[in-house]
């Protein structure tokens, strides 16, 4: 409701903040990086409500009336830009609802289909993108859990990520530290650390070994790492979270939560169904 409710939006935030759904030339659309009540990515929002499951037809009342799902998943349709900034997000929404390998068109005039984005994905160097790339793979998993159930890429597209992903994955098992960690540099680079000012050392490797736990989580078996590897890095992540104080939990919560939905579903169990109430014994 908040995300999707005016009014509710209104409730939590207050009248004087911005409204997060807002109109543009394409439709309706969540603000992106305009402060605490905004998105944090180009269609983050959206591709999160895909994630779970939210319907096209669900209903959603803007400032200006109501609307569903369904209109904003259009306006994405049509502002998508194979260069725009962020295109992680975006590639989630079109897979989940669209699933069809039919071809479309940007108002760009681009012809766009999910080999091509995925080929726009796989050509970055492997750590650029948010959170150290790890968003891009997760996004080429999630084309290929979709493929299987409702073709969207050719046999071609389809061999390229999983050849591109077993390459990414090699380079992860060589790179893994002894203790079972990987950092912002985790494709083996230099890491110069005069540019990493956001995080402590703990903070990164948390957010760089918990996004790789948990695409890998998610895709094919063929794709996956020695066992020995997920064990060494999972056992890293319980030891080092346990160490955290709670202040640093709270700063560091948006990534920790990645790592914690890793661990929930190597559990084979998704997030809300781990009972924590046993987490001391």
């Amino acid at each position: 409701d908040i995300l999707l409710d005016h009014r509710s939006f209104n409730q939590i935030w207050g009248e004087k903040a911005k409204p997060l759904l807002v109109q543009n030339q394409y439709g309706i659309k969540p603000r992106v990086k305009d402060g605490l009540a905004s998105s944090s990515h180009e269609d983050h929002t959206l591709a999160t409500l895909a994630e779970v499951g939210t319907p096209a037809d669900y209903p959603v009342v803007t400032p200006n009336g109501e609307t569903t799902l369904a209109a904003m998943i259009q306006e994405t349709l049509s502002s998508f830009s194979l260069n725009q900034l962020e295109y992680e997000w975006s590639t989630l929404v079109f897979a989940l609802y669209l699933q069809s390998a039919q071809d479309w068109m940007t108002t760009e005039g681009q012809l766009v289909n999910f080999d091509l984005i995925a080929e726009r994905i796989m050509r970055q160097q492997p750590t650029k993108g948010v959170c150290y790339g790890n968003h891009r793979l997760h996004a080429l998993v999630m084309l290929l859990r979709v493929d299987e159930q409702a073709p969207i890429l050719t046999d071609q597209g389809r061999e390229k990520i999983v050849l591109y992903l077993k390459n990414i994955t090699a380079l992860l098992v060589k790179t893994q530290t002894k203790e079972g960690y990987w950092d912002k540099n985790w494709d083996g680079r230099k890491f110069e650390l005069s540019s990493e000012k956001l995080f402590t050392p703990r903070a990164r490797r948390i957010l760089a070994t918990g996004h790789a736990m948990e695409w890998w989580a998610l895709a094919p078996e063929e794709i996956l790492p020695p066992q020995e590897t997920l064990q060494k890095a999972g056992h890293w992540l319980v030891k080092s979270i346990n160490a955290m104080p709670d202040s640093e939990i709270k700063n560091s919560y948006t990534f920790l939560s990645h790592a914690g939905r890793a661990l929930a579903l190597w559990r084979g169990k998704f997030p809300y169904q781990v009972d924590l109430s046993q987490q001391d014994k």
